[in-house]
């Protein structure tokens, strides 16, 4: 269970650690011990990030003003998405992401929504 309060996690015994970068418009990293394994950097517009994983890239884009919705894209084409399950008083979501990306992104993924979607400013 994830708590979108904390910038922490454990997954299969090992702890990883995100970290915030910047105040206004933060990025995002993801770190298992000193090994940065994934960064959100975001872009204009406003929710449209840039998620690299070693060396390769995606953009992660909200799909609509306030949307509970995020699509990942690789180019043009839609190979994901983490969406709320719209469930009342519960922060559920659905995660549809490609078995090509390991489980650690998975989760950083869904936990970057979770932190999103329980922002009162976004």
């Amino acid at each position: 269970m994830l708590d979108p309060r904390k910038l922490t996690y454990a997954l299969d015994g090992r702890d990883y650690v995100v970290r915030r970068v910047g105040n206004v418009t933060p990025a995002y990293e993801l770190w298992r011990g000193d090994d940065k394994l994934a960064a959100l950097t975001p872009h204009w517009p406003p929710d449209r990030y840039t998620l690299t994983v070693a060396e390769r890239e995606w953009i992660v884009q909200r799909e609509g003003f306030g949307a509970q919705r995020y699509g990942l894209f690789a180019g043009e084409e839609r190979v994901g998405e983490v969406k709320s399950a719209r469930r009342w008083f519960r922060a559920d979501l659905v995660a549809d992401l490609p078995a090509d990306v390991a489980r650690e992104i998975h989760v950083f993924l869904i936990w970057f929504a979770l932190w999103q979607f329980n922002d009162p400013g976004t």
